[in-house]
């Protein structure tokens, strides 16, 4: 049974090891004759597994009781990927010794090779109650917890960092942690350590990604632009580089060096997959800068095409839209920022949709006729939405006086207006168009004596009105 036990592990641990003959060679702890059998073993576990077996059980008959000789011939075992005879030999030697600090680190390691990672932090803290400074038991135990348990990890990084504040390595790994926590400044203070004190050709690519990352999202973009001046050169491309690059000269208003380094967008150094909306909305900051409205709104939409949930993207691009009097791509962005926002919509968000339609309906003369009627329903519904404003009512006034003839639904919206702005002084501007409108609707309507009654209702807020002081003139006579 203990047999066939020992084959089975042997034969998982076919899959860790190479064809490769082993040949004669020295190992740490081993005499000659230690050292042939172990080479045996290793020679034979391919091409005979049961003669392996049994030159493993003469090899480990040798050494059971001698806690060095186990952990000298696990350890060669370990070097040549045989994990189940490596594995044997920690735990063994742990029965002997289980306070012993090296057969602690041993048996986490081996725990670590068949990703038991909950067995190896066990193996390092009891490493750690013997010895609460031991270097590599805490950098293991950080590299156990690192994605299991990311604060176990920082607590015992910390306490490697107590042991030695220089230790480069330890602030890498506090960085990359609170990278992936989300914690930006906390990882830009650990990488500040690590950049600091690791030569250039040792720095890790991902650590001075992330850190770039983190100095821009925390708004250090001169020291970001500092470390991609030394990191830039270690790599013949880097997307994530050339993107930091280019948006910490944009934030950091070094506009001839970002218009250079947007370069990597605009002339498509990278797969189109690659490129993200944050690639394209800081682009349409740029340009916007540069009073490129078209182009920054044409950065937008198509970063909008990456990542559709960006309401603040949504909003931005309809003022940009507005702002180049492109009322008619407008309408379908703000349909969608309303769609996205239907949570917190109000009635001055409706408002503004029925105020794109109605610049677009004064621009577009081809749908004119439809943009004056979607406008219409949307102040309607401002109207009742909000019952006692006189802004719905208003802009539907506007929006409907498409004639010089007389309109009825525009003098009807202006006689609402006017009952919605009774007594508030504030709205004077708003009652003198009211006003003025009804004094011409009567006009053409022959109706003297109310166009004139209307006229002189503009006239007290605004004796100077020329319409009004015309039709008195005329009807007074």
């Amino acid at each position: 049974m203990k047999k066939n036990l020992f084959i089975a592990f042997m034969m998982c641990a076919l899959f860790f090891v190479g064809g490769t003959k082993a040949v004669a060679q020295e190992a740490a702890g081993l005499s000659e004759d230690l050292l042939l059998l172990a080479n045996t073993v290793v020679d034979q576990n391919l091409s005979d597994p049961d003669a392996a077996n049994k030159t493993f059980t003469k090899l480990y008959r040798k050494i059971r009781k001698n806690k060095e000789q186990l952990l000298a011939v696990g350890k060669f075992f370990k070097e040549k990927n045989v994990y189940a005879c490596a594995r044997i030999c920690a735990e063994e030697a742990y029965k002997l010794a289980p306070q012993d600090i090296p057969v602690l680190m041993f048996n986490g390691e081996i725990c670590m090779m068949r990703k038991d990672y909950g067995a190896a932090g066990q193996k390092f803290d009891e490493a750690l109650f013997v010895d609460s400074t031991n270097i590599e038991a805490l950098r293991l135990n950080a590299r156990v917890y690192k994605y299991v348990n990311p604060h176990v990890a920082l607590e015992m990084l910390e306490r490697l960092k107590r042991v030695e504040p220089e230790n480069a390595s330890a602030d890498k790994e506090i960085g990359d942690i609170n990278y992936n926590l989300g914690e930006s400044k906390a990882a830009v203070k650990a990488y500040n350590g690590y950049f600091k004190n690791t030569k250039p050709a040792d720095l890790d690519i991902r650590s001075m990604e992330n850190y770039t990352i983190a100095l821009f999202s925390t708004k250090g973009y001169q020291k970001g632009r500092d470390v991609l001046k030394v990191v830039m050169p270690l790599t013949e491309k880097n997307l994530v580089f050339d993107r930091m690059n280019f948006f910490c000269a944009y934030e950091n208003y070094e506009l001839p060096e970002a218009a250079e380094a947007l370069k990597y967008l605009t002339e498509k150094r990278y797969a189109d997959s690659l490129y993200i909306y944050l690639d394209y909305a800081e682009a349409a900051g740029f340009m916007e800068t540069q009073g490129d409205m078209v182009a920054a709104a044409d950065f937008l939409a198509e970063g909008l095409k990456r990542d559709s949930s960006k309401l603040a993207g949504w909003k931005k691009l309809v003022e940009l839209y507005q702002g180049n009097k492109n009322f008619t791509a407008a309408i379908p962005a703000y349909k969608t920022f309303l769609e996205l926002n239907k949570a917190n919509n109000r009635a001055t968000d409706t408002l503004q949709l029925g105020v794109i339609y109605y610049n677009a309906s004064q621009t577009d003369s081809v749908n004119k006729a439809d943009h004056v009627k979607n406008g219409a329903e949307m102040f309607a519904a401002v109207e009742r939405q909000a019952p006692k404003s006189y802004l719905g009512p208003l802009w539907r006034a506007r929006i409907l006086n498409v004639s010089n003839d007389p309109l009825d639904d525009v003098k009807g919206a202006y006689e609402v207006v006017l009952q919605r702005t009774e007594g508030n002084e504030k709205a004077n501007a708003e009652r003198v168009e009211a006003f003025a409108y009804l004094s011409f609707y009567y006009l053409k309507k022959d109706n003297e004596a109310e166009s004139l009654r209307y006229a002189e209702e503009v006239l007290k807020i605004d004796p100077n009105h020329g319409m009004a002081k015309q039709i008195k003139a005329v009807l007074s006579k």
